[in-house]
């Protein structure tokens, strides 16, 4: 695991935020980004030499020598002169006790520290991305979200007070949202300039639609590549500087995120590469295929089938040769698109839980028409999309049965459902070890009647035994299908009648196989 996290530290503004509360007043400081290691008391016999330290003192404390660098005074005067000694200098006016203000800077380091740590170990123990947002968002006054590369939001974290309606937040806080038509062409081309230039700082961004409230955002560069970004969002509070410092410990966490997830980078690569990794077996979480879902307005249990486009066998030309990704995404504009390995694969929503038909099956055909070369399989209908890697085998071996030249148009995974279970045993094993060996032995004589036994046996026990209906599926007369079935038990010198769960598996099993020896 690639894991190297900055030192933890604290910075001026982050802790002149804290110290809100008692109103501080800033006479000086030079850079409100400087780095802090830790809150000390100052006192002329009892001073240290850190440089990288902030200190406490009342205001009558002698500052003739060894003044530090960065400073706290408590008190309603500031000595003459001392601004002049420092580069940081703050004053805490309302005679606030010392001990009051050294209590509150410690559990500041302590908290601080905690926080930082926790978020380390979300990233260590592989929590998901909203546990992560919620645990950066605890030291954040405004809400979060992170987007990948294409603007979509992935994730979420933080409250706002009152309805979101109206506001910015309405639309981020939604995932999956694409922030299309959300800015201005002037912020647009001011965002592609951050971007063109790899620009890691955080930046004020002024949505079109809602000039309350502004975001602020810095992009996640990984190896020269653009993951996406993070926003924190000024419903809440206005941004300080020490907002903007606290974001940014984010962002650089979030960039460790990303590194030690491999998914984020995978699903950055491209509109569709998150589908293509579910496909190639990945185990992406459910809730970063909701958010992609999302934009479709889809969820991960509806209703869904698999259209696969194939070249022909023996043909060795590559499919987009063939097949125009444009076209079909156009005619098929609530579909999902993706090109996957030497195939074309269209994800159909199906709200009527059916293998698509009327118009849907006209336009999958005109496709077919217009090249006898492509063949298209569509999956049976399934209703968990974690699963569309099972649903896509199903769709390319429907595909493989293709006949376009006798017959232009696809073929369903239904239909051919047997076919691939013994084709799928079959290059395992020999047929023949599944077989019962007594059906085996009437297949193997090369009797057509006696192989019309076994055909009869399968339908007996297709139809739950049941002579009557068993008789009107081979559309004989019941009495044949009875004297069949007892020259079976002859032959086979055992009874069909009261068979185990076990031996009932085993005979349907065996007819079924026999066919493909």
């Amino acid at each position: 695991m690639n894991f190297t996290p900055d030192i933890v530290y604290l910075t001026l503004s982050i802790i002149l935020d804290e110290l809100s509360l008692y109103k501080p007043i800033v006479h000086k400081m030079r850079d409100p980004a400087e780095r802090i290691r830790g809150i000390h008391y100052y006192s002329a016999e009892f001073f240290g030499t850190g440089s990288d330290y902030l200190f406490i003192s009342s205001a009558g404390e002698d500052f003739s020598e060894n003044c530090p660098r960065h400073l706290i005074i408590s008190g309603d005067a500031v000595p003459e002169g001392l601004s002049e000694k420092t580069d940081t200098l703050i004053q805490i006016p309302g005679g606030i006790p010392i001990k009051t203000l050294l209590q509150t800077g410690h559990e500041l380091v302590v908290f601080f520290t905690a926080w930082y740590n926790t978020l380390l170990m979300a990233i260590l123990e592989h929590k998901p991305l909203n546990v992560f947002l919620d645990i950066a968002a605890r030291k954040l006054a405004n809400p979060i979200a992170v987007f990948d590369n294409n603007l979509s939001v992935i994730s979420s974290a933080g409250a706002i007070p009152g309805p979101a309606g109206g506001t910015i937040w309405e639309k981020i806080n939604s995932p999956g949202f694409v922030l299309d038509d959300f800015y201005t062409p002037q912020e647009i081309r001011r965002i592609s300039g951050y971007i063109a230039h790899k620009d890691e700082q955080p930046h004020i961004i002024l949505p079109k639609n809602d000039p309350a409230h502004s975001a602020l955002a810095i992009h996640i560069w990984i190896d020269d590549k653009l993951y996406g970004g993070i926003t924190l969002v000024d419903i809440n509070e206005p941004f300080t500087d020490g907002q903007k410092e606290l974001l940014a410990i984010v962002a650089r966490m979030l960039k460790l995120y990303f590194q030690n997830h491999r998914i984020y980078l995978q699903i950055a690569e491209n509109k569709t590469s998150w589908l293509n990794s579910l496909l190639d077996g990945a185990e992406l979480s459910a809730e970063i295929i909701s958010h992609y879902l999302n934009r479709f307005q889809w969820k991960i249990d509806d209703h869904f089938c698999v259209v696969t486009f194939t070249a022909s066998a023996g043909l060795k030309i590559p499919i987009m040769s063939i097949l125009d990704v444009r076209q079909i995404n156009d005619r098929f504009p609530e579909a999902l698109v993706t090109v996957y390995g030497e195939c074309v694969v269209i994800v159909m929503r199906r709200p009527d839980n059916r293998e698509p038909r009327g118009k849907d099956k006209q336009e999958l055909e005109q496709f077919l028409k217009k090249d006898v070369m492509l063949r298209c399989g569509v999956s049976m209908i399934f209703k968990n999309f974690m699963n569309i890697r099972h649903y896509y085998i199903q769709s390319t071996f429907a595909a493989a049965q293709c006949k376009p030249l006798l017959s232009p148009t696809f073929c369903l995974y239904k239909d051919y459902q047997i076919d691939h279970v013994i084709k799928t045993l079959a290059s395992g094993a020999d047929l023949r070890c599944f077989c019962h060996p007594g059906i085996l032995l009437l297949w193997e004589s090369g009797d057509e009647a006696k192989r019309n036994l076994i055909h009869c046996l399968y339908h007996y026990f297709l139809n739950g035994k049941n002579i009557s209906a068993a008789a009107d599926a081979l559309r004989i007369h019941r009495n044949t299908l009875i004297y069949r079935l007892n020259k079976v038990q002859e032959i086979l010198n055992l009874d069909i009648r009261q068979p185990s769960p076990e031996q009932s598996f085993l005979f349907i099993m065996s007819c079924l196989i026999v066919p493909y020896l």
